[in-house]
């Protein structure tokens, strides 16, 4: 049987494909010419036919085209000693049309009257000059240089170079025509960039100036005998994606001594509203004074060693500083806090610092002999002052003040204080001295809700720490004392251990003000007993409120100094023999503050919306 094959015809007419949008493009917009004749062209982009008009008849243009191509325009000399413009209209059917202009010079006349250039490169320009007779150009700047004269129509060649500063500068050539008025042409040229990559090793003698901005990339050292000064003022930012951190090596000295009036600022390199803790390392500084852990590195990813046996080493002067959104987590416990101390010296000068945000501890002393007056730490992730590794330095003036609701995994402390991580006896033994410290938590009062759940103590002492504090009060922690192992609670109980003359206040509850681990030598009874011994002068108040601080937990605006009827005010002793050191300044208040704000005019408590420029 023969196959049947049946066709279809397709009764749908063919389809016409569409025409695309007529386009229309001239560049560029405008040009500037000399009096003499000649010849000019414009670039036409375009998928239509389009035609070409001049308005003027000493300016003769290609008449039309279709597609991409070019208008040819050639014009005749100008022999008048004014300016003329032509005005040539680009038309497409069913667009708008393009005016383009040509700017023609008079005869004895100069074009353009001014011409930008960048900062860099080097590089020149060129000037049209119609001239009936012989012509002289001068520039006033040793950064230009141009052709000194010349006969007729010419050019003079404007040779720059480069802007090696961060301001805008201006060179005016001065142009003089035989018989007629001098005329001032300009070469404006734009400012460099201020800011300055610093990555590697810093070696010799190098100043940083705040008319330029750094950005530190990668782990940056201050290697041995090498001196980093800074000038007050001056911004520093660390660089994220390569995690920039300043580290001062042994040996090495900082120089940053700011003022009131010009703090230095080591910040994000985030723009405003987009910093936020981690945004870079932070400042380390390592020293030869003694440790007890031997020869260790730096925590956190530097190659940086730490310790010696010079107590007076001296890593330099530190103050007036901010540091801001510092502390990169390169792993788990091995993190750069905002502000690292090492085996830092008795010579090193540290005093008015602020660490605001950072990304784990804000201070942090692993062993050495460093003292310090006035440091702020503001809304950090772990703990506000940790010491541990053997530190025995002297510490007057500590504020703190933490944000409710950021607190670390590992559990958040105003103090954390460790002889070691093993709690052993190796010498030198943790022994800071704090006077004068206001540490304000994260509770308020009752009515507090949702604080994060990771805040745990005003101080944990703990790993055979002998750390004392006197006249100081610790205010709105969840706990309040939790004296942590047999060692460190046998130093208590033996005075060598101290806590005189200092509150602890607002805690979670009156139960919560005490603790110890279970199976510890002291109980939460007898550690009480030992804080209250009436010869210490130490109290617990159970509200904040009590305390009559002006208006300590205001985040954005904290001000913790003691009004009129404060138990802060009039009840300071100095007569401990750990206090009788010419470091310390004997004051008549509990606390950071007597009647005087010293963070004034210097700390900064909203970073995140400073647009920060050069001075």
């Amino acid at each position: 049987m023969a196959a049947l094959t049946i066709g279809f015809t397709s009764c749908k007419k063919d389809e016409t494909p569409a025409t695309p949008a007529a386009t229309l493009a001239v560049s560029p917009a405008a040009q500037n010419v000399g009096s003499s004749a000649g010849t000019i062209n414009f670039t036409v982009t375009s998928n239509s036919t389009w035609t070409a008009v001049s308005d003027q008849t000493w300016c003769i243009v290609t008449s039309g085209g279709v597609g991409n191509g070019t208008i040819v325009t050639n014009y005749t000399e100008n022999t008048t000693t004014s300016q003329r413009v032509a005005s040539i209209t680009i038309t497409v059917s069913g667009l708008a049309p393009k005016v383009i202009t040509i700017t023609q010079g008079s005869m004895n006349s100069v074009t353009p009257l001014n011409q930008d250039v960048p900062a860099t490169p080097a590089g020149l320009v060129n000037f049209a000059v119609s001239a009936s007779g012989a012509w002289t150009a001068i520039s006033d700047q040793p950064w230009c240089t141009v052709t000194a004269s010349g006969t007729g129509n010419g050019n003079i060649e404007a040779n720059y170079t480069p802007n090696g500063t961060t301001i805008q500068r201006v060179a005016n050539i001065t142009v003089t025509i035989v018989g007629i008025t001098p005329i001032i042409v300009t070469v404006t040229q734009a400012g460099g960039s201020n800011v300055v990559e610093v990555s590697g090793e810093i070696s010799g003698n190098v100043n940083w100036t705040a008319d330029k901005q750094y950005l530190i990339k990668g782990f940056t050292y201050v290697i041995d005998g090498a001196v980093l000064t800074i000038a007050p003022g001056t911004i520093i930012k660390g660089d994220k994606l390569t995690i920039g951190a300043l580290i001062v090596e042994r040996g090495g000295k900082i120089i940053a001594d700011g003022t009131a009036s010009n703090p230095i600022i080591f910040t994000s390199n985030a723009p405003v509203g987009f910093r936020n803790r981690g945004d870079w390392g932070g400042l380390v500084l390592c020293g030869k004074a003694p440790v007890n852990n031997g020869d260790p590195q730096i925590e956190g990813g530097p190659r940086s060693h730490y310790g010696g046996t010079d107590v007076n080493d001296n890593s330099g002067i530190l103050r007036y500083i901010r540091i801001e959104y510092a502390g990169y987590p390169l792993q788990p416990d091995k993190e750069i806090n905002g502000l690292t101390m090492a085996g830092v010296g008795a010579g090193t000068i540290i005093d008015y610092i602020m660490v605001s945000f950072a990304n784990d501890d804000s201070y942090e002393w692993f062993g050495g002999t460093v003292n310090a007056k006035h440091l702020i730490a503001y809304r950090g992730l772990d703990d506000d002052f940790d010491s541990d590794n053997g530190f025995q330095g002297k510490l007057q003036y500590l504020f703190a003040i933490r944000d409710k609701n950021v607190a670390d995994v590992s559990g958040s402390n105003g103090f954390e204080s460790d002889n070691d991580a093993t709690g052993s006896t190796n010498a030198p033994i943790t022994k800071p001295i704090f006077c004068n410290v206001t540490i304000i938590g994260p509770r308020k009062d009752a009515t507090t809700s949702n604080i994060n759940a990771n805040y745990k103590n005003a101080m944990h002492l703990r790993r055979n720490t002998q750390t004392c504090t006197y006249n100081s009060v610790f205010a709105g922690y969840l706990g309040g004392l939790l004296l942590d192992g047999a060692l460190s609670q046998t130093s208590a109980v033996n005075g060598v251990l101290q806590i005189r003359n200092t509150i602890l206040a607002g805690t979670s509850s009156a139960s919560t003000f005490f603790s110890v681990p279970s199976n510890s030598t002291m109980t939460k009874d007898s550690l009480t007993h030992w804080y209250l011994t009436p010869a210490f002068a130490n109290d617990t108040i159970v509200n904040n409120v009590d305390l009559k601080l002006t208006n300590a937990f205001n985040l954005d605006q904290p001000n913790a100094v003691p009004m009129a009827g404060s138990p802060l005010l009039g009840t300071a002793d100095f007569t401990n023999t750990n206090l009788q050191n010419s470091f310390f300044t004997a004051e008549t208040f509990i606390g950071a503050f007597g009647t005087t704000d010293w963070t004034s005019g210097w700390a900064v408590w909203d970073p995140q919306n400073l647009s920060y420029g050069t001075k």
